[in-house]
């Protein structure tokens, strides 16, 4: 008899170790669903033709989307901007149609453009978490073909001293 009772108790002792460690199990894994729903994200990836241009310079692309967060029916609208790398403002943005994880097309870039780094920055109209979903960003260089006419110019008219350390000189813009 006291066998039997020693072994209802540990049958029901593991039943109920067995019962936490389910639940335990449960909220990892609610944890994992909650962190992938607030992180998942969209893969988007552009093909560009080059990645150095010349202003008024004609750009081809084919855009991809690699993995959708969300039911890829839900994306319509490629948002495709250049922005100037140097100071992030925004000099050129176009609008594409996605149809089935795809989007692609042409556009020309201004001829007004100076030499410099920039960026091509992509994403789609889904937004989740209040951010853009399937951002993309390609650097690119710009040559241009233009020629600045402000040309810097500077004249010192007063070298610099070492004995009170001072020195002028004077900045000025030529235009040629």
């Amino acid at each position: 008899m006291l066998p039997k009772i020693i072994l209802v108790s540990f049958f029901m002792l593991f039943g109920y170790l067995t019962r936490a460690q389910v639940q335990s199990f449960d909220v990892v894994a609610d944890n994992l669903k909650s962190y992938h729903l607030q992180h998942n994200r969209s893969t988007l990836f552009i093909h560009f033709d080059k990645n150095v241009y010349t202003n008024n310079d004609q750009v081809w692309f084919t855009a991809y989307l690699l993995k959708a967060a969300v039911k890829s029916d839900q994306f319509h609208t490629l948002y495709l901007s250049l922005v100037n790398a140097a100071d992030s403002t925004i000099l050129l943005q176009e609008k594409f149609l996605i149809e089935e994880g795809m989007a692609f097309g042409s556009f020309t870039l201004p001829d007004s453009l100076q030499s410099g780094h920039y960026n091509f920055v992509a994403n789609t109209n889904i937004k989740l978490n209040n951010d853009f979903d399937g951002v993309f960003m390609q650097p690119i260089i710009i040559n241009s073909t233009t020629i600045n006419p402000l040309v810097p110019k500077v004249s010192v008219f007063k070298s610099y001293d070492e004995k009170t350390k001072k020195g002028n000189c004077i900045a000025q813009g030529i235009i040629k």
